[in-house]
């Protein structure tokens, strides 16, 4: 299975849990490190600013889709589908960025 996709899954599984909003945050860390680990990318020099504007974005589209929890059934299933989508975004924006910094190289 490619990282991306097992990522993503696990983000959506997360985003049925009310105030999975944290776990996410804690899985995209994990996933930025293993896809640039993956790629031999150091994580903590120049793409340390690209991880707090990662986490940043994921923060506020996570806070605001959090809210959907209040709607029963209709709305966790929801926010698990967004939390899927953001993951797997964010998954192929960190791909993205990994292999241009190989290339630079």
């Amino acid at each position: 299975m490619d990282v991306k996709l097992g990522y993503a899954i696990a983000g959506g599984i997360a985003g049925f849990i009310p105030g999975g909003t944290f776990v996410l945050l804690v899985l995209e860390g994990f996933m930025f490190y293993h896809i640039c680990h993956r790629y031999k990318v150091p994580v903590l020099e120049e793409g340390f600013g690209f991880v707090i504007a990662i986490a940043g974005v994921s923060v506020i589209l996570k806070f605001a889709v959090e809210t959907l929890h209040s709607f029963l059934g209709c709305g966790q299933i929801i926010n698990a589908i967004v939390a899927f989508g953001v993951v797997y975004g964010l998954a192929h924006v960190v791909d993205n960025y990994a292999r241009r910094r190989v290339g630079e190289k």
